[in-house]
């Protein structure tokens, strides 16, 4: 018995003749409203040009942060893994190591802070990998070790409570909240903090490109910066608003500077139209802006993340001398590639603007040693690291690590790219053999795990694939609802159908909205004879299905159920007759 998920991981992706129609459609009617617009009500105006640090868009993306928090990853609106399967952690780790041996650390805490920790499986695997790393090495450093584990989101600092995700760790690990932008207070409760300092490390993953930015530019011997305009557009139509709102409300929870008030803009964000333009500026210049113009000379613009700057700043202000930095983000990393990155990057209801890296090397070039690895261009990920003191064992260990082949894992030629293009080829030994090269080469990534236990079960080995998405799971329980479809997927296989019905349901638990989950527990529901559980989490699918990858499968399930409810009728009905003949 095949497990339900699998039919949906085995569908084809590309959109078919009948939603390409569908969308062509769409399109026409809209190019007709389009032009049925000029005879209704004009566009309404919510907030003018306004610097983008200070826009309504950026003030929205703060207040989504502060509402959903790490909901933001489970529900796959911000993507994560990258810096989240292990790899990162480990090489981290080791540079870490590296640093503390070089330098004797004889301080009697060590510690350590991350910034904008997000999941927080950064900080977990780096703790597992640095205890590690100490047992084998006979050295007591992670006994001495404080990590502090930070995010500016409360919300997010809540849920890491409520998991509690670094129960393995708990008297090496301190959460709160922290400002990146004034890190030298963590905040543990509403009332209490504690003073940071005295730092051998900080991590900024991912963190500095969603910091305070401008993009800016020199127009005829003036700066320039990149302003935001929000618009409501065609406020005469209902459908673009949610039910509780009017284009009224709109404009006056967008004036308004309660937080609570941006909160409540989210839900009728997508009504929202944000045009951008050059204006001159005045006497809200963004930090660092001479630095930046001088540094970009000749280019049509340039974004200046001086949030990142600031942060950065006050980080080296915090460290020992024999500290150090390290930067893990995306953006430019040559100067010829500054100016495509002249905007801001939308993740869900959050906006990035990545880090001009060109420019972060400029400007501490005389005040710290910045370090780059060798082929970063090559990679997704881009690492720094910025030292106080030019320690040569950080420094080559730093080469080294982020050099690591490791890091072009997803090349055509590594071990994980081939196995995927072998099991499309039909050649599942290749594969096999591939998937498990790429476990030897990266032995804690659960995302490797979870592609090779999903194939495993497709392939019927059901057993051993259970077994492998077990231990993924022990890696990252709490964010990846595909985990626990494998999972439950193998159950299923075996027609282990309670245990599957737990998987499954685990997997809403990560994410509510989740398609596949809720697919598959109509038929753990079904089996069960729980047709009004089996039909609400149809009802759940289909209602999140945007782009209809699953629809007629949900449909289909439907009238299974549909039919199975009509039989159980019938069958009463049958048995009604049968008794009152009985008296007759």
């Amino acid at each position: 018995m095949s497990a339900p998920n699998q039919s949906l991981a085995q569908a084809p992706h590309p959109i078919d003749e009948t939603v390409d129609q569908f969308f062509h459609q769409l399109v026409i009617e809209f190019s007709d409203k389009e032009a049925d617009q000029k005879t209704k009500a004009p566009a309404r105006l919510v907030q003018d040009y306004t610097p983008l640090v200070t826009s309504l868009e950026s003030e929205l993306a703060e207040a989504y942060w502060s509402t959903v928090g790490v909901q933001a990853f489970s529900g796959n609106q911000v993507p994560f893994v990258i810096n989240n399967d292990g790899r990162l952690s480990h090489d981290a780790a080791q540079l870490f190591y590296a640093n503390c041996l070089e330098t004797e650390a004889s301080e009697s805490q060590i510690r350590v802070l991350e910034l904008g920790a997000g999941t927080g499986l950064f900080a977990r695997y780096f703790l597992d990998a640095f205890k590690n790393m100490c047992e084998a090495g006979g050295r007591d450093f992670y006994d001495r070790l404080m990590y502090f584990v930070s995010d500016g989101s409360p919300r997010t600092v809540q849920q890491w409570q409520q998991w509690d995700q670094f129960a393995a760790h708990s008297s090496h690990v301190t959460i709160g909240r922290c400002d990146a932008l004034n890190p030298s207070r963590l905040h543990i409760s509403p009332d209490q903090s504690i003073q940071i300092d005295g730092l051998r490390t900080v991590f900024t993953n991912y963190i500095l490109d969603v910091l305070p930015a401008a993009v800016v530019r020199s127009h005829e011997g003036q700066p320039q910066h990149l302003c935001v305009r929000t618009i409501l557009e065609d406020e005469a139509d209902p459908s673009r608003l949610d039910q509780e709102f009017d284009a009224d409300t709109v404009c006056r929870l967008a004036a308004s500077s309660s937080r609570e008030d941006r909160v409540k803009l989210l839900p009728v964000l997508d009504a929202l139209r944000f045009d951008t333009a050059f204006v001159a500026i005045g006497a809200d210049s963004p930090p660092y802006l001479a630095e930046v113009l001088e540094f970009g000379k000749g280019m049509d613009r340039m974004l200046l993340n001086f949030g990142a700057v600031d942060c950065l700043r006050n980080c080296l202000k915090l460290l020992r001398d024999d500290g150090f930095i390290q930067i893990n983000d995306y953006g430019p990393t040559n100067e010829s590639d500054v100016a495509k990155f002249g905007t801001a990057t939308r993740f869900g209801s959050s906006i990035a603007t990545g880090v001009n890296f060109p420019f972060l090397e400029y400007y501490f070039a005389d005040r710290a040693h910045v370090l780059t690895p060798p082929n970063d261009e090559k990679r997704s990920i881009h690492s720094r690291a910025i030292l106080k003191t030019n320690l040569e064992q950080t420094r080559q260990t730093f080469f080294t690590c982020f050099d690591n082949p490791r890091w072009h894992w997803e090349t055509d030629n590594s071990a994980i790219s081939r196995a995927r293009k072998l099991v499309l080829t039909g050649k599942p030994s290749e594969a096999l053999a591939n998937f498990r090269q790429a476990l030897q080469e990266d032995p804690g990534n659960w995302c490797v795990m979870g592609e090779a236990a999903e194939f495993l079960i497709r392939t019927g080995d059901a057993v051993h694939g259970i077994e492998l998405a077990r231990i993924a799971l022990d890696r990252n329980p709490w964010y990846s609802a595909w985990l626990w479809n494998t999972l439950g997927d193998g159950l299923y296989a075996l027609e282990q159908f309670r245990e599957a019905q737990n998987a499954y349901e685990a997997a809403t638990g990560v994410n509510p909205t989740d398609v596949a989950a809720n697919f598959n527990l109509s038929f753990v529901y079904g089996r069960a004879g729980r047709h009004r559980d089996a039909l609400e989490a149809l009802a759940k699918a289909l209602i999140h299905d945007f782009a209809g990858e699953f629809r007629e499968r949900i449909i289909e399930q439907q009238q299974n159920i549909m039919r199975s409810l009509s039989m159980r009728w019938t069958m009463q009905q049958i048995r009604r007759y049968q008794r009152a003949a009985a008296f007759e």
